[in-house]
């Protein structure tokens, strides 16, 4: 067999070649051929994956093909997974494809990736007006705009991707809560207790810092995420021994991992920080970034850069 890699999966042996034809011996079996073509902005470098009737899946690039061999004759499904925020597939997703015995079946994905570079306005903090609020202004400095007007102290905007809604957090309720305005700063609604939201991707979904009181040695400090209207709460970290702190949530691209910043304590050396990746529910920690409290310095504020490729973080010494 003039396979390039193997899979094995529910239904016997794949293998996966790029661009190039297999065997698909057997009386009953066939083989799909799955073309990738991708345009726009902002790719993603690391590809997709294609998976076969909801089970086993396959690495598959950006633009290109590869072929999956050993597929039983008759009908299947093919699923695009791995997708960015900014990218959408043109047409179904999955689709059905029909495998013959002992020939190989065409089946094509377009994507369409978005540039992730915002032109729009800009929302900031300013006290300028005696208190802290929420205002808007163009890209170049223009028309600041006050959105919210609130005896409270109204912080930390993070602007849905599509641009139609801004998420903050307030104390107006006495304790710091997140709420959701629309762009306009109209129809303000409150989702739940916590600070600094950071926006999924694909607008699903909302990360953000609850606070919950002092620990051993200093603050404690959960990273949950939850719907985009409040719903569904989930704990990602934070808070449980050493990792007495986490916050500053930041998502990746691709929406599949989050960065955040963890600051726990040690008997031996005190307070220590980190910047650390993980999936987005919370498993499989890496940590990227460090540094000990000691002498006076720290990490915090990771953001991804557009391609998922690298993080830009605050250090301080």
């Amino acid at each position: 067999m003039n396979a390039k890699g193997t899979l094995v999966g529910l239904m016997g042996l794949w293998a996966l070649a790029a661009g190039c034809n297999n065997d698909v011996s057997g009386p009953q079996m066939g083989a799909a051929r799955v073309t990738i073509a991708t345009a726009g902005a902002d790719l993603n470098p690391h590809g997709y994956v294609v998976g076969v009737d909801g089970g086993a899946s396959m690495a598959a690039p950006v633009n290109g093909s590869v072929t999956i061999v050993g597929l039983k004759a008759g009908s299947h499904s093919l699923a695009l997974g791995g997708l960015a925020g900014n990218c959408a597939v043109s047409g179904a997703n999955p689709r059905s494809v029909d495998v013959v015995a002992g020939g190989t079946t065409d089946v094509s994905f377009a994507i369409t990736c978005a540039s992730t570079a915002r032109t729009g306005p800009i929302a900031f903090v300013s006290d300028r007006d005696g208190n802290a609020d929420i205002y808007v202004m163009n890209a170049d400095g223009s028309s600041p705009t006050r959105l919210t007007n609130n005896p409270a102290a109204d912080l930390d905007p993070a602007w849905s991707p599509d641009g139609t809604k801004i998420a903050f957090a307030s104390n107006r309720d006495g304790t710091y809560t997140i709420y959701v305005m629309n762009a306009d700063g109209s129809n303000p609604s409150r989702l739940t207790a916590g600070r600094a939201p950071a926006w999924s991707p694909d607008g699903k979904k909302i990360a953000f810092t609850v606070d919950v009181g002092a620990g051993v040695e200093g603050e404690l400090s959960y990273v949950y995420s939850m719907n985009a209207d409040g719903t569904g709460g989930t704990y990602i970290a934070g808070d449980y021994w050493p990792y007495e702190a986490a916050s500053d949530p930041a998502w990746s691209p691709d929406g599949a991992r989050l960065a955040l910043r963890l600051r726990e304590f040690w008997d031996e050396v005190g307070y220590v920080t980190y910047i650390v990746v993980m999936r987005a529910d919370g498993t499989n920690w890496r940590y990227v970034a460090y540094s000990s409290d000691d002498g006076g310095g720290t990490v915090a504020s990771p953001a991804w850069s557009p391609d998922g490729t690298k993080i830009t973080f605050i250090s301080y010494d």
